[in-house]
């Protein structure tokens, strides 16, 4: 995001609150896709990375490269859910 001093904050994913549904749905048996709409990498707020949570940390150095090449809003609709609905 554009501040009024024309410096960039990002607005990253906290890790925590994101990793403790998605290690959730792994734990029952769930697939995760990572999906953004145009396919960019998904920005993760490092700096709440939490340094004594072996499970989260874990989580996002197992799932790194997908974090970097997320799948695209697109290529979701036109592949994943047209071989659901079949």
């Amino acid at each position: 995001m554009a501040m009024p001093n024309h410096k960039k904050f990002s607005t990253g994913n906290h890790p925590v609150e994101m990793a403790l549904p998605m290690l959730h749905f792994l734990s029952a048996g769930f697939e995760i896709d990572l999906i953004t709409p145009t396919g960019a990498p998904i920005a993760i707020e490092i700096w709440a990375m939490p340094d004594k949570d072996p499970r989260v940390a874990g989580f996002f150095h197992a799932s790194e490269t997908a974090f970097k090449n997320p799948k695209s809003l697109a290529e979701f609709l036109n592949n994943a859910m047209i071989q659901d609905a079949s």
